[in-house]
């Protein structure tokens, strides 16, 4: 498979299931949470199903609410 056609997949599947560009950093098995954006890609995770998934938040966030 090429490069452009697996970029092309790759990209129609995260906007199919909402998942940002970001991409949450794991330190070994616990997902540090530092903006926003990683919150909402974290509770994404989760609500997919991922409930053994552990998470850090590393620093202050403003979620709007």
């Amino acid at each position: 498979m090429s490069k452009r056609l697996l970029t092309v997949c790759l990209t129609a599947i995260m906007m199919v299931v909402g998942v940002s560009a970001h991409a949450l950093d794991k330190v070994g098995n616990v997902y540090q949470i530092v903006t926003a954006a990683d919150w909402e890609e974290f509770a994404a995770l989760v609500n997919g199903g991922e409930f053994t998934a552990c998470a850090e938040l590393t620093a202050d966030i403003d979620l709007g609410l």
